[in-house]
């Protein structure tokens, strides 16, 4: 494996981690921590991770929204890139068909992330400005 994907892996599970914990949010799905992981684990190679790909499913579609516009990373539909991405996956991948995708267990709220090569530091802290941002928004 490519020091590249190394890094991208190694900053993805801090990002899991602090999403995961967070209030506003339902799920992060991630092979970490999916219900499969044990699966993931006798599949990966030995020197493997778990991928830089994670989707987060907000409580609120509302916050979903609004965390993605706050979030200061690049937004843009290409995975695999150096830097780290978002973007909101049924509006750009279903959009024809985005009433459908919620009875497949796909919330319309869904995000994509794509992490990139940042130092992990500075991007911890960039999601977790925007969560708290969220936590503003959401507060009575």
């Amino acid at each position: 494996m490519t020091w590249r994907l190394k890094q991208c892996n190694a900053n993805a599970r801090p990002l899991v981690e602090l999403l995961s914990k967070h209030k506003a949010i339902a799920t992060v799905h991630h092979p970490s921590t999916a219900a499969t992981a044990s699966t993931y684990e006798c599949l990966r190679r030995k020197e493997g991770g778990y991928g830089n790909v994670l989707s987060i499913i907000f409580h609120n579609p509302a916050s979903a929204e609004y965390f993605y516009n706050v979030l200061d990373v690049c937004k843009g539909s290409s995975f695999g890139t150096n830097f780290t991405l978002v973007i909101p996956y049924v509006q750009l991948a279903n959009y024809w068909n985005r009433e459908k995708v919620p009875k497949y267990g796909v919330p319309q709220h869904i995000l994509r992330m794509s992490v990139g090569l940042k130092d992990c530091e500075q991007l911890v802290d960039t999601v977790a400005k925007a969560l708290k941002e969220v936590e503003t928004f959401e507060a009575p």
